[in-house]
């Protein structure tokens, strides 16, 4: 996955967390780009906590098998821009079920500092 506007966080800093990417504390939503090849029954999901269940998501989308080439693009609106948020990209596996085949790692915004 990949995220518009998505910044490494910087060690040093006071709102350091375990996130793999920081955002601006003004984003309204969260573009993502996947580029996984993918098969009928595929979708992506956005989960707060990160590590919450793969029936607890706060959005979802199916992702089109057809398109070609695989690049994608989703758009996603969170909430709560306090929390962190992790998105998943599942796959259908056999007739019961589905397998997590990638995830982000933790997403969170920068907190603005008042002085």
């Amino acid at each position: 996955f990949s995220f518009l506007g998505c910044e490494p966080p910087d060690e040093s800093a006071q709102d350091a967390s375990n996130a793999a990417c920081l955002l601006p504390a003004s984003a309204s939503r969260l573009q993502v780009k996947t580029s996984e090849k993918a098969k009928s029954g595929d979708w992506v999901g956005l989960f707060a906590p990160p590590e919450s269940s793969a029936d607890e998501f706060v959005d979802w989308y199916w992702v089109d098998a057809g398109k070609s080439p695989e690049e994608q693009h989703f758009t996603f609106y969170p909430l709560n821009l306090r929390t962190e948020y992790e998105l998943r990209y599942y796959r259908k596996k056999g007739s019961h079920g589905y397998a997590c085949v990638r995830s982000s790692g933790a997403v969170s915004f920068k907190h603005l500092l008042l002085e």
